[in-house]
């Protein structure tokens, strides 16, 4: 395929363009051209990629989103679209600053795994303490004290494990963000995710994959520019919708 990463090399026909093929496709098919072969081949590329990654519409947004980005991904490299990669001296920067943002997120996992594991033998403590505490009582009343007296104790631990559940959540989904956006990083530092994205995935794809998985890729994914020259897919896939095709 052609791309930026050939415009160096020699070509085997150097006297036949992009203009020649077009003219002979046509002949064969009105409206063909190379692109159309192009757009084919990176919209199947995706929609593999998106098959293949399995994720489900309980998984986290991180992993949609990551999802998309290396099927994006995929498809860029079918259509050789190259970008020059960031000089050693500045990726090497980027990858430090990334490792220690993600050291400082490990390290706040460990204080809430810490946190949910105190809470969680607090309560444990105090409820076999309960159960002791009314077998030992002898008269019906006086377990019902007890019951009371620890009702309050036991709401609190509560509350605070859940907390720190919740905590422990939050930070689980961002390390994982920042592990899904560093491998991303490391495999599409020479290639353009933008030239595909925008004239070579057919975006039905995309968008129906995100009604299964309850993403919106359009909305989430594509930049504002991309959002309103493909505001005909919604519509598309409505009812009694008038057909379009991804050049128009």
């Amino acid at each position: 395929p052609s791309g930026s990463g050939n415009n160096d090399k020699p070509q085997i026909f150097p006297t036949i363009d992009s203009s020649h093929v077009n003219e002979y496709l046509s002949g064969i098919l009105p409206g063909l051209t190379a692109k159309v072969f192009r757009t084919h081949h990176a919209t199947q590329v995706v929609n593999k990629s998106l098959i293949d990654s399995g994720v489900e519409t309980g998984d986290p947004e991180y992993q949609k989103w990551g999802a998309v980005t290396m099927a994006n991904l995929e498809a860029a490299i079918l259509c050789n679209h190259y970008k020059k990669a960031p000089d050693d001296s500045r990726w090497q920067e980027r990858r430090k600053k990334a490792s220690e943002r993600k050291n400082k997120v490990e390290e706040r996992l460990a204080t809430y795994r810490e946190a949910v594991r105190q809470a969680s033998e607090a309560l444990v403590a105090l409820k076999r303490e309960v159960r002791e505490r009314k077998a030992a009582a002898e008269k019906p009343e006086q377990k019902t004290h007890v019951a009371a007296s620890y009702a309050q104790k036991i709401e609190r631990v509560e509350k605070k494990l859940q907390a720190a559940q919740e905590r422990l959540g939050r930070i689980k989904d961002a390390l994982g963000k920042l592990e899904t956006q560093d491998n991303v990083a490391a495999k599409g530092r020479t290639w353009n995710l933008g030239t595909s994205l925008k004239s070579y995935i057919d975006p039905r794809v995309y968008y129906r994959w995100g009604l299964q998985v309850d993403y919106d890729v359009l909305g989430k994914y594509y930049p504002k520019t991309l959002q309103r020259k493909f505001a005909w897919v919604k519509e598309q896939e409505q009812p009694d919708s008038v057909e379009h095709t991804p050049d128009d």
